[in-house]
């Protein structure tokens, strides 16, 4: 397996890469898992694979565009090793998307057009190919806004939705489990009691279709919920206590871990982005 970044970018509000895998090694994607805290626009360009976001397994064709939720849970498996993977990925922070387009990361993802992939290509190589007049995070959010425009006409249209494939119906099961019991104590034998079937089964089963263990994916979750709580105006501690943490060391290794900084930094810096905007 051979892997090419083409281009790459990052700070802390935006993230964009576009990468290209030669003969991709299915081992290599098999269990990398993974949240963030920013939403995500996946453009598949080439390659066969199997896109999973929190269990559901999505099943794109090369011209499709996926998006993704902040904090959800996501992974690719790749069902081919003989198609090239190329894709590009555009990641943007909350403070910069409207809560008009909020709508489109809960369930969006379709199959562009001819011209639409055009459009949407064309207007992640200005990022690639930035002539300097803006500079790259300004000239991101132009990009952005174009993108999320074109996305939701498309949306709303009659758009080829990408299928899903056969949902595992006990790791859907257990995901509604742990979204409806965030805030509460509960243990393998709850959820064993409460959906029927054998904890170890139900383990295996989630790890392997989701690509992280129960409590790694219940840990992220409670971050995240613990992060809009904050954004939305609570204390810390209103914040982590009603997420389900037990105590603030725990809450605070775990966020600093996920987010990538303390919950007081990341409030604080969120509270600034909301007066400047």
């Amino acid at each position: 397996m051979k892997e090419n970044i083409i281009f790459r970018y990052a700070d802390e509000n935006f993230c964009y890469h576009h990468t290209y895998t030669k003969n991709p090694d299915p081992a290599q994607f098999a269990f990398l898992s993974h949240s963030h805290n920013m939403y995500e626009i996946y453009l598949l360009i080439s390659g066969k694979v199997e896109y999973i976001i929190e269990g559901r397994i999505f099943t794109p064709e090369p011209g499709t565009v996926m998006l993704t939720n902040k904090g959800a849970v996501h992974n690719t498996h790749i069902v081919d090793s003989n198609a090239d993977y190329e894709r590009r990925v555009l990641m943007f922070s909350q403070e910069f998307i409207s809560p008009v387009f909020k709508t489109l990361f809960e369930n969006a993802s379709f199959r562009l057009s001819e011209n639409d992939l055009l459009f949407a290509n064309s207007c992640m190589e200005m990022i690639e190919h930035n002539n300097r007049i803006l500079s790259t995070p300004e000239l991101i959010k132009s990009v952005l806004s174009a993108l999320l425009a074109k996305f939701s006409g498309i949306y709303f249209s009659d758009s080829v939705k990408v299928p899903v494939s056969d949902e595992n119906i006990t790791v859907k099961k257990t995901i509604e489990f742990i979204n409806a019991n965030l805030d509460k104590k509960w243990n393998l034998d709850s959820l064993e009691n409460t959906i029927y079937r054998d904890k170890a089964y139900i383990s295996r089963e989630f790890k392997h279709t989701v690509g992280c263990g129960i409590w790694d994916y219940t840990i992220r979750k409670r971050v995240f919920s613990a992060q809009q709580l904050m954004y939305s105006g609570k204390s810390i501690t209103e914040a982590f206590t009603s997420s389900g943490f037990n105590d603030y060391s725990t809450f605070y290794r775990n966020y600093k871990k996920i987010i990538g900084q303390s919950p007081s930094d990341d409030s604080k810096k969120f509270r600034q982005s909301v007066q400047n905007n």
